[in-house]
């Protein structure tokens, strides 16, 4: 659409998605856009609350071998979910 508009106003001499092989590319890419903007968003929503977000210096208190005992739930399910989505990337 944003294409079409382009080459209909004349900024570009051809349409740039025209071929098959651009709209793939284009497709492949919009997709990776999204999964990324949505897990940004998620990472923001989760890790807002902890109080190193806004003191890098507390991501040491306690120390991470201590911290192994009370680790979140959904802090795990979400670096599982990045690690699960980087493998088709």
């Amino acid at each position: 659409m944003l294409s079409r508009w382009l080459y209909g106003r004349g900024f570009t001499e051809t349409d740039p998605l025209s071929g098959p092989i651009q709209m793939k590319k284009w497709t492949e890419q919009s997709w990776q856009l999204a999964v990324h903007a949505g897990f940004g968003l998620l990472e923001y929503l989760i890790l807002q609350g902890e109080p190193w977000w806004e003191q890098p210096v507390t991501c040491w208190i306690p120390h991470p071998y201590e911290q192994l005992q009370n680790f979140r739930t959904d802090l795990v399910i979400l670096y599982m979910a990045q690690l699960v989505s980087g493998r088709w990337a």
